[in-house]
């Protein structure tokens, strides 16, 4: 089950990347995406900022707090002190619109949930899903469970965090 929706009764047809073409954990994330031959949307968002109220549907999607989506290396984080606790959420967010370097991106946005890049393990279950799905529709057995894993893999090397496990 992920985000309430059982994983057998959930088909992912669409996903949508908030990316930066500039780093290469977005671009692999974007590889990944296509690979699964989902329908894919592509937002950069430093080209096409979101609105506020975008931004906010999207950390609520998420469940995480404004900060925990700042990005704090090779952006002006340090700069501008954004760990001081004196900033409230809102304010972050007003900081992440008008600079919006600092999204930790990618956000990758499906049927089954929102996920930053850092997030391996849910972003796994996504693949991890659709893998399955494939699996049992054309009835492929152990070498398609291969290549999963082959995918799963990549994707947990190319992202950062471990929320969700992966059965």
């Amino acid at each position: 089950m992920f985000s309430g929706v059982p994983v057998a009764a959930a088909r992912i047809t669409m996903i949508t990347i908030y990316h930066n073409p500039a780093y290469g954990t977005s671009r692999n994330t974007l590889d990944l995406i296509r690979n699964s031959g989902a329908e894919t949307t592509i937002i950069e968002y430093l080209e096409t900022p979101s609105s506020r109220a975008t931004l906010v549907e999207l950390i609520a999607a998420m469940r995480i707090a404004a900060s925990d989506l700042l990005r704090r290396r090779a952006t002006p984080y340090n700069e501008l002190r954004l760990d001081d606790p004196k900033w409230s959420e809102d304010e972050l967010i007003d900081f992440m619109l008008e600079q919006p370097i600092l999204i930790n991106r990618p956000i990758v946005v499906t049927p089954l949930g929102t996920v930053r890049s850092a997030e391996r393990r849910r972003q796994s279950s996504i693949s991890c899903h659709r893998h399955r799905q494939a699996s049992l529709e054309k009835n492929m057995a152990n070498s398609l469970l291969t290549r999963t894993a082959d995918v799963l893999q990549a994707l947990a090397d190319v992202c950062e965090f471990n929320s969700v496990e992966c059965a």
